[in-house]
């Protein structure tokens, strides 16, 4: 091996060792930020609890009622709360469904260390029979806008996870952002990089 060789193996070597290096801070500080953004948005936790009462449906479907709490334990406000339950797992499906199997409760405004508070009947899909759901078996979700405006998702108590309103493309967003912000580059509004 002659030493220029060597010398672009180390070369390459050391670049690689410096991106390498580089990508594991980079994503070392975006979980750190991802983080402290969901500071707030751990301390909100839901709870479900069976209830003394039943009613019938319609259809001679037995629904039993389930007391369902989203406490609220920052010390900052949350915003446009929406709690979801359903009676999950009876024919593989994860996600709510529609009628008598989907509970819902919102509200505008919950302050802190308050509690949206709930009564709604649910029936599992196989539970048509007048038997009560487990509890294992009802799934809620809480969709809510902490204090800083992010917008959070948790299911079941799991980490809170960011919710992006799916109404509007990410990708129209950020083309509007990059031309919006060439056109200020070209008016002088903002600095030159």
């Amino acid at each position: 091996m002659t030493p220029d060789q060597i010398q672009a193996y180390a070369g390459v070597g050391t670049g690689l060792l410096t991106a390498g290096v580089l990508w594991w801070e980079i994503h070392t500080r975006n979980r750190e930020r991802r983080d402290a953004e969901a500071a707030q948005a751990r301390t909100v936790v839901t709870e479900v609890r069976p209830g003394q009462h039943t009613t019938n449906a319609d259809y001679d479907r037995t629904l039993h009622e389930y007391l369902f709490s989203v406490t609220n334990h920052s010390n900052a406000p949350i915003l446009g709360v929406h709690l979801t339950a359903w009676v999950w797992g009876n024919d593989g499906m994860d996600e709510p469904a529609a009628g008598e199997d989907r509970a819902e409760e919102w509200t505008d405004f919950v302050p802190p260390g308050g509690t949206l508070s709930g009564a709604q009947y649910l029936a599992g899909r196989l539970w048509q029979q007048g038997e009560k759901a487990p509890l294992e078996q009802i799934a809620v979700e809480v969709v809510f806008t902490d204090a800083a405006g992010l917008m959070w998702q948790r299911r079941d108590n799991d980490g809170p996870r960011r919710f992006i309103n799916p109404t509007i493309p990410t990708w129209r967003l950020r083309i509007r952002d990059r031309v919006k912000s060439w056109f200020n580059r070209l008016r002088g509004r903002e600095l030159s990089r």
